[in-house]
């Protein structure tokens, strides 16, 4: 087969499997594409979500102490200060609620808690553990209790009720607490929610990585909320490789199925494999008898009689030609005339 033929044999394979190929490399790179674009979108989502996280716990810790600030600086005018000094709990209470902003409630109790104790179970168990933790700190204290059969939060803090211990309670609406949260964009593949123990008091996002949400969990200080956070699980890329790599391999897996389409219609040219000719047995230099079957042209011997006349060269014997040939003369009487050079005849 000629050359010819297996560069049009190569040529038509080529148009013919160029377009398959190419393909079948373009699949690769989608796949590898997408790969590096989930990866990708998944470590953006896991990043938005620990900034909504750590701004969420900034801003309910803000909240918080505000309204832990505002209790105790209502404790603190005269008018209340009086009218605990007296005794009186019930004027005590009404004084602090009229100087309290947004107050539902307000409670003075004793210091014994037996009114709670003596029904725990409808006195609610998260407000009786925030007196008590109010009775023993030296500030008002937040958490989320449940009040009249509501979700609320609770404010209280340790007073003196004439010469007997107490504890003021302030029952306020629970947007001031989760009104931070509501205001904080959650990816909607995400999850971030505002807890107390078991209880959810607010949530975004979806709600079925509830139960890997503490893994990214955050606590409020000693209040006992914490802000819980969770993404959905990062998915390896193939080969077991990250964003980066899947896209550097997408992008290679392109450029070589446009060259294998560009190649097949011929706008593209391919790199030709080099045919070596077979070796050839080494030729033997030709002897004197070869140079007598062989004569030189006449042109060519009357040219190089006239050269050797001008030189004094010595002549083939045998073929009246040049000595061109490299094959030594065997002749005695040939290698007895050397000294002088034969006259052509």
């Amino acid at each position: 087969m000629s050359k010819a033929n297996e560069r049009r044999q190569s040529m038509s394979s080529v148009r013919t499997s160029g377009p398959v190929l190419g393909g079948v490399l373009v699949l690769l790179a989608a796949w590898f594409g997408w790969s590096s674009y989930t990866q990708w979108r998944q470590d953006a989502v896991a990043q938005e979500l620990e900034q909504a996280r750590d701004r969420a716990v900034q801003d309910i810790s803000r909240a918080m102490a505000q309204q832990a600030s505002q209790l105790d600086a209502v404790l603190k005018q005269p008018q209340v200060i009086a009218a605990l000094a007296n005794g009186d709990a019930l004027a005590a209470a009404s004084s602090i609620r009229e100087r309290f902003k947004g107050a539902e409630d307000v409670q003075v109790l004793s210091g014994d808690l037996a009114a709670a104790y003596d029904n725990p179970k409808d006195f609610g168990y998260a407000r009786l553990s925030l007196l008590e933790s109010a009775l023993v700190a030296e500030r008002a204290q937040v958490h989320v209790v449940r009040d009249a059969k509501q979700v609320r939060l609770g404010v209280a803090a340790a007073v003196r009720l004439g010469a007997q211990p107490a504890v003021a309670y302030a029952r306020l609406p629970l947007l001031r607490l989760t009104g931070p949260l509501d205001a904080i964009a959650v990816p909607g593949s995400a999850y971030l929610a505002l807890r107390q123990g078991s209880y959810n008091v607010a949530q975004q996002g979806d709600a079925v990585l509830g139960d890997a949400a503490e893994t990214l969990a955050r606590p409020l200080g000693n209040s006992g909320l914490r802000v819980a956070a969770a993404v959905p699980q990062r998915d390896d890329g193939p080969l077991g490789l990250g964003a980066v790599g899947c896209a550097i391999v997408a992008a290679l897996l392109l450029v070589i199925a446009v060259l294998l389409v560009l190649a097949s219609r011929g706008r593209v040219a391919l790199p030709r494999r080099r045919v070596w000719p077979a070796s050839r047995p080494p030729t033997s230099p030709p002897s004197a008898r070869a140079c007598s079957t062989t004569p030189a042209l006449p042109a060519k011997r009357a040219r190089w009689r006239q050269m050797c006349r001008q030189r004094r060269r010595r002549w083939c014997r045998p073929c009246r030609s040049p000595p061109r040939c490299s094959a030594p003369t065997t002749s005695v009487a040939w290698s007895a005339r050397t000294s002088t050079p034969a006259s052509p005849r």
